[in-house]
Formats: structure tokens, C-alpha cells, sequence
């Protein structure tokens, strides 16, 4: 499925929950890097590891099939945020910017009324580092003290 028809059928669902009165839904992307699947208890593990995600994750959509198009941090979210390939993004490391001329999630979201923000707990995503130039794009800067 290509990035347009992805957005196009985000944008239909946004489109139909504003016309049955019930407004835009709340969106929450939590991405977590290098954890493995069979410690998170709404995947399955019984060690009581993740009680806070399991708790969010029976009122969530779960994608329990879910695929990087690149074993890296900032180009596999850059694909996640756009909708395209890394061949397409070109953010391939740590400094590659993310182009204006793309799609981007939080953009979108924000345009159409959305209060975005990103909470990230590592240098590897966070725009105020600048290690990865236009990511934050669409953001509401937030700060540790104000989150």
C-alpha cells in the first residue's frame, strides 16, 4: 500500500469520526527500541513486567505484526512518521535530515487541530539534541519539567 493511500485512509477515519459528532480520536504512537516481545504482558509474557502498557493496550490497537524496514533508530522511525522507505527519506543515521517536502505524521495531525507532542527518553529521537534535524516538525515543543 502506498504512503498517499495509508494517509488518505487516515485522514477518511478522521474525516468520519468528526461526522458522527464523536471528534477526532486521541492518538498515543509509543515505539519502544530493543525490548523483546515476550517480556510485554499484552503479548503474551505472565512476569508482570509492562503492568502500565498492558493496562493502555486492552483500550489500544495492538499491531502484534509489525516489521522495520531498517534495524536503525532515527530512519525506522523517519519511515513510521512518513510512510516511506528509507530509500525514499533518505535519513540513513544520526544528523541526516528528515526533508520538509515529505509527509510527516506529526505535521498532519497538527494542521488538522491535533496537540502533538514527543516524549522521548533517549538522545538517539530527541529534537532538542538535534541529532535529528526535521523531526521536529509538527511538535509542540515540550521540555522534561513541562511533560
Amino acid at each position: 500500500m502506498s504512503a498517499t493511500v495509508r494517509w488518505m485512509c487516515v485522514a477518511w477515519l478522521v474525516a468520519s469520526a468528526f461526522a458522527a459528532g464523536v471528534g477526532p480520536p486521541n492518538i498515543v504512537l509509543i515505539t519502544v527500541d530493543t525490548t523483546r516481545a515476550d517480556r510485554m504482558g499484552f503479548l503474551g509474557s505472565e512476569r508482570g513486567l509492562t503492568p502500565n502498557l498492558d493496562a493502555l493496550a486492552r483500550q489500544s490497537v495492538v499491531f502484534t505484526r509489525a516489521y522495520s524496514q531498517v534495524p536503525l533508530t532515527a530512519p525506522s522511525h523517519a519511515t513510521i512518521l512518513t510512510g516511506t522507505y528509507p530509500q525514499f527519506h533518505q535519513v540513513n543515521n544520526f544528523g541526516v535530515p528528515l526533508a520538509t517536502t515529505l509527509p510527516y505524521a506529526p505535521a498532519i495531525l497538527h494542521a488538522h487541530g491535533y496537540h502533538t507532542a514527543a516524549f522521548v527518553g533517549a538522545l538517539v529521537l530527541d529534537p532538542v539534541a538535534r541529532s535529528v534535524p526535521g523531526f521536529d516538525r509538527g511538535l509542540t515543543p515540550t521540555t522534561p519539567s513541562s511533560a
